[in-house]
């Protein structure tokens, strides 16, 4: 398995379990110090693999080590800090030996990926993404506000045309107390028009459905 191991993994290891349920190192590939930055003596103890893991996913780590203990294989990815402060991102996968005679886990068997540069490229990827909604959303504010000048525009000069004839209407001798009284009905009904435009396009900004 260990030689197999060395060509098909970045890097694999086993651990015995002792009765007092520490980790004794039983084999790990040479490229866990390429990788990690670190000698596989870290790897003697759970408390070492721990110092080894960035501290956000440390309680990931941790039930994942439960889980093997209880008798569980699981994958895993977490991210560790090598020695030199540069952060890489492992997957991991690990199966638990069980022993039937004294009911406990006696070995764990697993390999560990380096994804870094996958994780790197989601992350790209997830900006390049975000940029061109961005984008996408500047787009559409810039034609909804054009939109929105052009159809309000018809009724705010219909409002402001209609007030200054009533004004005008009210100064002739006397008032023209009907016309002034139109054209502030005209001033009313276009103020409507704009107030319905607002709230349609309200409407569609919550998703609703729009109503021709």
């Amino acid at each position: 398995y260990r030689h197999v191991a060395e060509l098909t993994s970045d890097f694999a290891y086993a651990f015995r379990l002792a009765s007092d349920g520490s980790f004794e190192a039983e084999w790990i590939t040479d490229a866990f110090d390429r990788i990690v930055g670190y000698s596989p003596a870290h790897f003697a103890a759970p408390r070492g693999l721990l110092e080894l893991v960035h501290p956000d996913d440390r309680p990931g780590v941790q039930r994942s080590v439960e889980l093997l203990l209880a008798g569980h294989s699981n994958v895993i990815e977490f991210r560790v800090v090598r020695g030199d402060g540069e952060v890489r991102w492992l997957r991991n996968q690990a199966r638990p030996e069980w022993d039937e005679a004294t009911n406990r886990v006696m070995r764990v068997l697993g390999a560990a990926q380096d994804i870094t540069a996958q994780k790197q490229a989601e992350e790209e990827a997830r900006q390049h993404q975000a940029a061109l909604l961005h984008m996408a959303r500047l787009s559409t504010m810039g034609e909804l506000t054009a939109q929105l000048a052009h159809e309000l525009n018809q009724p705010l000069c219909a409002i402001v045309g209609n007030a200054q004839t009533a004004q005008r209407l009210l100064t002739t001798d006397p008032p023209d107390v009907a016309e002034t009284r139109a054209a502030l009905d005209d001033v009313v009904t276009h103020g409507n028009r704009a107030a319905d435009i607002i709230r349609r396009l309200r409407d569609f900004l919550r998703l609703q459905q729009p109503q021709p």
